[in-house]
This record gives C-alpha cells, sequence and structure tokens, in this order.
C-alpha cells in the first residue's frame, strides 16, 4: 500500500501548512495497492488526533489506486502548522 499525492509521488507526511483558527485545509491523495492481489479491512493511522480521515477505501483490488481526503480545523486561537505521519495497513487476499 502506498499514499500518493496529487502528482503521483509517494508520501507518509501530510503537511497542512498555515491554517486560521475557523477555517478547514483538506488534502486529498491516493491509496494505491501495490501488492499483487486484492487488499482488505484498510486502516489508515495518523499521529495527530486533531486531524480527520473524511474518506478511505475499505478494499482495493491489485493495482487500482482511490481518493482518499483528509481534513484539518484548528482549535487555538493564533494561526498554526501542522504536518502528520500516516501509516496504512490492510490484509491481502491471495486467490488460488
Amino acid at each position: 500500500m502506498r499514499i500518493l499525492n496529487k502528482d503521483g509521488q509517494e508520501i507518509n507526511t501530510l503537511d497542512f501548512g498555515i491554517v486560521e483558527v475557523g477555517d478547514t485545509k483538506k488534502i486529498t491523495c491516493y491509496l494505491e495497492n501495490d501488492a499483487p492481489a486484492e487488499v482488505v479491512d484498510i486502516v489508515i493511522k495518523l499521529d495527530h488526533s486533531e486531524v480527520k480521515l473524511v474518506s478511505q477505501p475499505d478494499t482495493l483490488q491489485a493495482a487500482e489506486k482511490q481518493h482518499i481526503e483528509f481534513s484539518w480545523s484548528p482549535t487555538l486561537k493564533e494561526k498554526k502548522g501542522l504536518k502528520t505521519t500516516v501509516t496504512v495497513q490492510a490484509s491481502e487476499l491471495y486467490k488460488p
């Protein structure tokens, strides 16, 4: 499993930059299955609790990629920057 930015480059960190309180910034990426079989039970983990996973697929066929979206709305009364690490886990299905 790989996370790709909109330019197709593999990433493992989301950089939300500076966002003002009351605003929301969304980042759309792609989740790509680089395994030779279907993957299921996809779990995406973030190391920052304020970042929300807006959408993700539950399964991906071999070589398939789909959009995933993250959002962040700062809660402090000042502009704030944020970077978070993203990890993906899934179970690979082997078909005889």
